[in-house]
């Protein structure tokens, strides 16, 4: 399985709030579901769609302190999701409560569309134990003026900060668009990222004495990864500007929702399971459990076997080599994080990268568009197996290619929104939706859907099988057949990605 989201929270002195939490997960446990009496006792049958899947629960116990481990495995079309939950209470008085969430694709020629939210179990321990959980982000931050700025600095310059900082400017001209994204992304990246929204005089101050590479201003949104020191390239840290959050949707409500898609997506599933590990002490508090169970099993051999040196030396030769795995598995460990330190900084680089290729207005030819847009936006679109062959039909400088990367940009808007709104719908068909955003397109004519040859013209080879493609973009010189472009695609429902198979010259 694929670990694809993590959370954890400590509490210094929780031990009082142990058992509160442990009873919280089990109230979590029992909305979703319950327990099956059947041979096999981890059968769990959920509530909401009475499907079957697994619950499995431990608990390690030693002198070093206490970890209960809660494992529930939930059926989902497609794939798989795991769940791990790890509560532990050391001997000194310290609580750490630890999520982990991961994914198998049961169909791995497949790829499959998942945006994790926070889970209901995160709400509900910062609901009861918010106040004592220190440096955890709940709470959404209006900073303004003078005592604003002084606040904005200390969280920015923060070395302990363990979160990353999402900074919302004011845009006079839309006055509510910067409320609702405080709001919302506030509810939706608890426990993920601190979520702060800044006047115009801090946006000002910032540009004036940092200088405007590190601001943020006129209705942008920033990302400020965690110990600036460290990140100290201001380029490195993500910048929405007012002009690509604008087309990001029609309204400020379909601008709201496409962000925080954008940013659950990016910082719960891209960084978390990179950033948020498992808490050491709990493998430590597993070994001395299983350390001390031996020890009182080679006490048990003593006062009862004949042959107890016997059993003993055997017991002590289990105990070298249990010892020998150990070392083993802790090198493993150290090269397992060290890869997840290189994927951090690598995960961090494709944000930054994706911002950047958004924003980006110049390409060379239709060739690097097509490439960037696959890179930026490859988990909605799905290109066929010939598409890089299409392209060669076009000049280079066909399109132009800045444009053929915005029309790719708006498909990836309207497949969010598409998602989003699955089961409803969105009110009209996506040429209309295409149309009204600025994108040339149409279907074809019913000359050509009755014709066999030019049917077969438009049917395109992907991984998966042969799949007829009807609507199209449109751009370019219609004077000149080398530079009219064509993007044949349509909308799979089952995959929840655009099908485009084909980036060449009209068709004559």
């Amino acid at each position: 399985m694929r670990k694809i989201a993590a959370f954890k929270f400590q509490i210094n002195s929780g031990s009082e709030h142990y058992q509160g939490i442990d009873k919280l997960i089990q109230h979590w446990i029992s909305q979703k579901g319950t327990k099956e009496e059947s041979e096999n006792e981890n059968n769990f049958r959920f509530n909401y769609n009475a499907d079957l899947g697994k619950l499995d629960n431990q608990t390690f116990s030693s002198k070093a302190g206490e970890v209960k481990k809660y494992t529930l495995t939930e059926p989902k079309e497609h794939m798989r999701l795991k769940t791990s939950i790890e509560l532990s209470k050391l001997e000194n008085g310290k609580v750490f409560f630890y999520v982990e969430i991961a994914q198998e694709n049961l169909n791995p020629g497949i790829p499959q569309r998942l945006i994790i939210k926070k889970p209901r179990l995160i709400e509900l321990i910062l609901n009861d134990y918010g106040d004592i959980l220190k440096g955890v982000p709940r709470k959404e931050y209006d900073l303004k003026g003078e005592e604003g700025l002084k606040q904005y600095l200390k969280f920015f310059l923060d070395e302990k900060r363990h979160y990353p900082m999402i900074v919302i400017s004011e845009n006079k001209e839309h006055p509510h668009l910067a409320d609702k994204l405080l709001n919302t992304l506030t509810f939706d990246l608890k426990a993920t990222a601190f979520v702060c929204k800044i006047d115009s005089s801090i946006s000002w101050k910032i540009s004036e004495t940092a200088g405007s590479p590190w601001s943020c201003y006129n209705g942008g949104i920033r990302i400020f990864w965690t110990n600036p020191k460290k990140y100290s390239n201001p380029y490195g840290h993500p910048l929405f500007s007012f002009d690509r959050l604008r087309k990001m949707g029609t309204t400020e409500d379909k601008v709201v929702l496409a962000v925080s898609n954008e940013l659950r997506r990016r910082l719960i599933m891209d960084l978390s399971p990179y950033t948020t590990h498992k808490p050491e002490e709990n493998l430590r508090i597993e070994r001395e459990h299983s350390k001390e169970k031996l020890e009182a099993r080679i006490k048990k051999i003593r006062g009862t076997a004949k042959d107890a040196e016997v059993y003993e030396e055997l017991m002590r030769e289990y105990e070298d080599q249990l010892e020998k795995y150990k070392a083993q598995l802790t090198d493993r460990e150290n090269e397992i994080y060290t890869l997840k330190y290189e994927l951090e900084e690598l995960s961090q680089k494709q944000v930054t990268d994706k911002i950047e290729k958004a924003e980006q207005t110049d390409f060379e030819s239709v060739e690097k568009a097509v490439g960037a847009a696959k890179s930026a936006f490859g988990d909605l679109l799905l290109f066929s197996k010939d598409v890089d062959k299409s392209i060669e039909t076009l000049g280079p400088k066909a399109g132009p290619p800045e444009k053929i990367f915005e029309y790719f940009e708006r498909l990836d808007q309207l497949g969010n929104e598409l998602i989003d709104n699955r089961g409803e719908g969105i009110g009209k068909t996506l040429v209309q939706w295409l149309t009204e955003n600025g994108v040339k397109c149409s279907g074809e004519s019913e000359t050509v859907k009755n014709s066999s040859k030019e049917r077969d013209r438009r049917t395109f080879a992907f991984e998966d099988g042969n799949h007829l493609l009807e609507k199209h973009l449109k751009l370019g010189d219609a004077t000149d057949i080398k530079h009219c472009v064509r993007i044949y695609f349509d909308w799979d429902s089952d995959l929840n990605v655009f099908r485009i198979g084909y980036v060449g010259k009209h068709f004559e």
